[in-house]
């Protein structure tokens, strides 16, 4: 369904198509649906956390003690909803060994005597390891506080389940000089570019590959960026470029690495967001002011080096995406 879509539907629909975004609280979506229509992602998620933050007290409290303890008796019950029970998951807690289990638990007794509510965190992104250690920092705050932050940490889950929610899925392509002309250059050594033979015959020369552009005031420079790799699926939230200069990576391995670029007419949607597999003898090389995504390495820790610019100014945008783009694995391609 699509945002179009959701902000069509009756009221009675619409909390229904978003009841699981707050824990047991069908009554935030249904206050949010007079808000509507929503063009973002972004724009739905403000207009329920504002529903929350003008709700009576007793109603905020209630929200909170929907929530359950986290490796609490509703995961050894399975009765978790499907959104928690993911989350709990995500965060290894199914996985919690005996003492960390008893660690834990003991931990949530001691946050729900002190406060009267289960603790609550946004666990995407956390370890079991870390969020132990949260429950053990916030047991110093006192209610108040508590109370807000756990406010807090429930926007920040609905926003996680939204963006699950609405989420674009990306199309992996591979990687030509035709497909990547719009955003750069490819760099690869192969019989469709000049060549020729050179040093008495001993080596062959790939000519001029790449449009390197330091601007007007800039220098060109060469480093090594050792990129560590990502995990697929991989979510897409933000995109920079850079104004002044091109920027090119030739990896120093055979691995393959991907490249999501967007044009720089305008500010990137997922839309707008094309994603490349290159292999591990191609290198690609930005044009100025080309949004893309900071270095994708994938399976190992891989280097690259890099060819861009130094000089005065500031050189790199950065822009965060209203809408979660997900990059699936490379065997769904």
């Amino acid at each position: 369904m699509t945002l179009n879509e959701l902000s069509a539907l009756p009221q009675t629909d619409f909390a229904r198509a978003l009841g699981g975004i707050f824990e047991h609280s069908p009554w935030i979506p249904e206050r949010a649906w007079a808000a509507r229509p929503f063009a973002s992602v972004q724009g739905l998620h403000r207009a329920m956390v504002e529903v929350v933050q003008r709700a009576s007290h007793d109603e905020q409290l209630a929200l909170i003690m929907a929530h359950p303890e986290l490796a609490g008796k509703e995961a050894a019950a399975g009765t978790l909803t499907s959104a928690s029970s993911s989350e709990q998951r995500g965060a290894g807690l199914d996985q919690c060994s005996p003492d960390e289990l008893s660690r834990l638990r003991g931990l949530n007794t001691a946050y729900r005597e002190r406060y009267g509510m289960p603790f609550i965190i946004a666990v995407k992104g956390r370890s079991r390891y870390q969020i132990m250690e949260a429950i053990e920092e916030r047991l110093h705050n006192d209610r108040d506080a508590e109370l807000a932050t756990c406010l807090d940490q429930i926007a920040q889950i609905a926003r996680f389940r939204l963006d699950a929610q609405f989420m674009v899925h990306l199309t992996i392509e591979p990687l030509t000089r035709e497909a990547f002309a719009p955003f750069g250059d490819v760099i690869q050594a192969d019989d469709s570019v000049r060549h020729f033979t050179i040093n008495d015959g001993n080596t062959e020369r790939y000519h001029d590959l790449a449009h390197i552009d330091a601007g007007p005031d800039g220098r060109v420079i060469v480093s090594i960026f050792r990129g560590q790799p990502r995990s697929l699926p991989f979510p897409v939230t933000m995109m920079e470029r850079h104004p002044k200069a091109s920027q090119a990576f030739i990896p120093l391995s055979d691995r393959p690495y991907l490249v999501v670029v967007a044009d720089p007419a305008s500010t990137p949607t997922v839309d707008d967001l094309r994603v490349f597999l290159c292999e591990g003898g191609q290198g690609v090389n930005y044009a100025k002011g080309v949004w893309h995504h900071p270095l994708l390495a994938l399976d190992q820790v891989s280097n690259f080096l890099i060819i861009d610019r130094a000089g005065p100014g500031e050189n790199c945008d950065v822009v965060g995406m209203e809408a979660v783009s997900m990059i699936p694995p490379l065997e769904q391609r």
